[in-house]
């Protein structure tokens, strides 16, 4: 009884989750400022649906001219060169949402902030190969230690060895 209703409860928290806009979005109607949002975001127009779908339930329907001019306005932050740089540092790929003249612009400073990602991974890669180590060391140091302890005892129980 306890699994089913946590089960459930996960479920619904999961799907809840998964909705583009909150209830009280929906409600406020904010239509440009979640254009914006989604545009700023480099989200496809196709994405509208996930707010139909999201809204649905409340009776509530997208205002498409809104949130279109809404998105081309946030686009116009999301189509930049600083923009693609930014994408890139963080190793994620540019959406196709920008025009095409735009995007040829935008992939070499994309390429460039993939450049960076990639050169900080692979000095996190090694801090972790030298951390990884050092803790071997400080151990072998350890062992080292004890090993000497234990040698000093036997040098000390065999001095004592007389007949």
């Amino acid at each position: 009884m306890v699994l089913k209703f946590t089960l459930a409860v996960i479920l619904l928290l999961t799907l809840s989750a998964c909705a583009s806009l909150t209830e009280a979005q929906c409600r406020a109607g904010n239509w440009k400022a979640i254009g914006q949002s989604d545009g700023a975001a480099g989200r496809n127009a196709s994405y509208l649906n996930n707010h139909r779908e999201a809204c649905a339930s409340l009776g509530i329907t997208p205002d498409v001219i809104r949130w279109a001019a809404g998105r081309q306005q946030g686009l116009k932050q999301y189509c930049t060169l600083e923009y693609a740089y930014q994408i890139g540092t963080r190793g994620e790929a540019i959406n196709s949402v920008c025009p095409t003249r735009q995007r040829l612009s935008m992939s070499s400073a994309h390429r460039a902030g993939l450049e960076y990602y990639s050169i900080g991974q692979r000095l996190l890669e090694i801090e972790h190969r030298r951390d990884e180590l050092q803790d071997r060391l400080r151990s072998l140091r350890r062992q080292i230690r004890d090993l000497d302890r234990r040698a000093e005892r036997l040098e000390w129980e065999r001095f004592a060895v007389r007949f």
